[in-house]
């Protein structure tokens, strides 16, 4: 099933949230809804060195999660994945905003199946 899972966010959220537990919040929507192996999911965290939201001034802030799924999922499937990860995101995010806004989104894509390639290579 190969998911694989992007988050990005304005430098000053992400710099005081506590990743792992959203991260493996993440991971376990990925199991439960879209039926992945926990062993599959893998998450990078994009560093980001600035946002600049609406008027830029720091009122707002933004967490985004891209997951690539390959092909064969039901849409409802994905639409369930997406709206479970922006529960995770909002979760994890509200005790930090400290009177600011959050945007947070979620993108379910699929790989193309004739294009994608891997390669592991074992310790």
């Amino acid at each position: 099933m190969m998911p694989q899972i992007r988050l990005e966010g304005s430098p000053s959220l992400m710099a005081v949230l506590d990743l792992k537990p959203m991260l493996g919040a993440i991971h376990e929507a990925v199991v439960r809804i879209a039926g992945a192996q926990l062993v599959d999911c893998k998450t990078l965290v994009l560093d980001t060195r600035a946002d600049h939201i609406n008027r830029g001034d720091g009122s707002e802030t933004m967490l985004h999660v891209e997951i690539r799924l390959l092909p064969g999922r039901e849409l409802a499937t994905k639409q369930a994945l997406g709206a479970a990860v922006a529960d995770v995101l909002a979760e994890a995010a509200t005790p930090h905003l400290n009177g600011r806004s959050l945007s947070a989104s979620v993108d379910v894509l699929e790989f193309a199946r004739e294009t994608y390639a891997k390669r592991v290579v074992p310790a």
